[in-house]
């Protein structure tokens, strides 16, 4: 081998990143959000749906890069993930739906939990093409941990 030479790293699969902005009429505002999309979509009922609050942390965590090296490795299937970006009212918008804390933190957590289900997953759907999931998570950061959690709680559908 000449000195000097490296070889070229390992090609990754490319996770194509699209940032969306769909307005909300239960939150009053826009909702920005990445779609990680996986390599390939050929088979929409063979993806998985992961939702994540606190999406604007995701590229800091440089989380394409995370996925590309599971999918290189084999490690995952077919996994859509989108990164919901919290807005300025985060503490009002995540909690428990319903139950504001002692601080009355939380107030709006039941519109974000409408806005879930009655705006993002139908624009979801509708955008991708796939109206069936093989599975679908929620996650987030923190308080957005303890929305993802609730919702899924009241939710498991």
């Amino acid at each position: 081998m000449p000195t000097g030479f490296r070889p070229s790293p390992p090609r990754l699969p490319k996770v194509r990143v699209e940032h969306l902005r769909i307005p909300s009429e239960h939150l009053g505002r826009d909702v920005l959000f990445e779609l990680y999309l996986p390599p390939s979509m050929e088979h929409p009922a063979n993806v998985s749906l992961l939702l994540v609050n606190d999406g604007q942390d995701l590229p800091v965590m440089r989380f394409r890069d995370i996925l590309s090296g599971l999918y290189a490795s084999g490690s995952i299937r077919p996994l859509l993930c989108v990164g919901i970006h919290a807005g300025h009212e985060r503490r009002q918008e995540y909690g428990t739906a319903g139950t504001p804390d002692y601080k009355g933190r939380g107030s709006k957590a039941d519109l974000y939990t409408r806005f879930v289900f009655k705006e993002l997953l139908p624009f979801i759907r509708s955008h991708t093409g796939s109206h069936h999931f093989h599975d679908k998570s929620f996650c987030g950061f923190s308080l957005g941990g303890l929305m993802a959690l609730d919702i899924v709680w009241n939710h498991p559908h």
